[in-house]
């Protein structure tokens, strides 16, 4: 079974409005999880997402008014909807999990498609708070994402051929030490999901690249990037800043830890999740054993392989002390506007083709 589908138009605070309210069972589920998640209370939770708003209002204006929308949809206050924002950010025990991703360069591939997207694991019980949500704003371009019920942001793609999808990385730069003034304290920098829905602004490289330069982030985190021209690149960034990483034989792949030398450490190495090297090195293995043949089918055997198995590209529950699969698997091709959407582990086979 597909992943519930919601399409949407009109002004940021319709939109929103409408997401809320075809959404509104799955966010009021969602929302209960991360409070019960956090081992806080709700008001918590909250009162650590409020110190978001500020920022929100600054860098993201037109999100606030989607927000209230959701909001209103949904029949929450609003200070609910904004913690769906901002996740892991309110409290580490919601932080993200693991995930491989991968790009495919036009030249690298058996069509001269350009292919990107990745796994997304993390615990399965999460699986029923996602939805694929097709975005038709009065003002910016069509947009096509899986993301969680009343998140705004998430792995996707636009009208103009921009798609990206990220990993979780530990261990990076923090934010530059500020003296602690209590839970009402703003925050250094945004969550990564309002940044994400902002990077669907960009056409190109260089937009993609202005955005991030120009939006500061609380913490760390990866990006595979499809950009109009087409290109691929993938982007490590932390609250210190960004680099990109180029691909080799048209493509590129990246697990859990980081791979520039400005940031990889033994630190950040020992920091990283065991299974990500190994992951890492599968994914770039079979991606260049068939340059030049890649295909949506070759990748969605790809992402059904299970070396290292249960902690494979498609990850299967390990233990109950850390309980995390492969929640999605997904494949865009974003000069043709599709995005492929696999419901649970890849290996079942359960896709869904959607079209901008």
């Amino acid at each position: 079974m597909p992943f519930p589908y919601i399409e949407v138009s009109g002004t940021p605070y319709r939109m929103g409005r409408e997401h809320g309210r075809q959404a509104a069972t799955q966010i009021h589920g969602f929302v209960q999880h991360l409070v019960n998640c956090s081992g806080r209370s709700r008001v918590e939770v909250l009162t650590a997402a409020g110190r978001f708003r500020p920022l929100f209002e600054r860098y993201c204006p037109l999100l606030v008014e989607e927000i209230c929308g959701v909001a209103d949809g949904a029949e929450i206050p609003f200070e609910e909807a904004l913690l769906l924002q901002i996740r892991g950010e309110a409290s580490p025990l919601l932080a993200e999990r693991a995930c491989t991703t991968f790009a495919i360069a036009p030249t690298a591939s058996a069509t001269g498609a350009l292919l990107i997207g990745q796994t997304s694991d993390m615990e399965p019980e999460l699986e029923p708070f996602f939805v694929v949500l097709h975005l038709h704003p009065d003002s910016g371009p069509r947009t096509l994402m899986w993301t969680f019920a009343g998140q705004l942001g998430y792995h996707g793609l636009n009208e103009y051929g921009v798609a990206h999808f990220a990993n979780s990385v530990w261990g990076g730069p923090a934010p530059a030490a500020r003296p602690a003034r209590g839970i009402n304290f703003p925050p250094y920098g945004l969550p990564h999901y309002p940044i994400k829905r902002r990077l669907y602004e960009s056409r190109t490289r260089q937009e993609f690249e202005a955005v991030w330069a120009a939006l500061p982030v609380v913490s760390s985190g990866n990006y595979m990037v499809a950009t109009g021209e087409p290109a691929i690149f993938d982007l490590e960034a932390t609250p210190a800043g960004f680099t990109v990483l180029e691909p080799v034989d048209g493509v590129l792949a990246h697990a859990n830890h980081f791979l520039s030398s400005r940031f990889r450490t033994a630190e950040t190495d020992a920091a990283s999740l065991p299974d990500s090297f190994i992951r890492q090195e599968q994914m770039t293995r079979l991606l260049q054993e068939r340059v030049g043949e890649l295909t949506v089918e070759a990748v969605r055997e790809i992402l059904a392989d299970h070396e290292g198995h249960p902690c494979g590209i498609c990850r299967h529950e390990e233990t109950d002390v850390r309980r995390m699969a492969t929640v999605a698997g997904l494949i865009a091709e974003p000069q043709a506007g599709r995005f492929h959407v696999a419901r649970g582990n890849p290996c079942r086979g359960d896709w869904t083709t959607y079209t901008l």
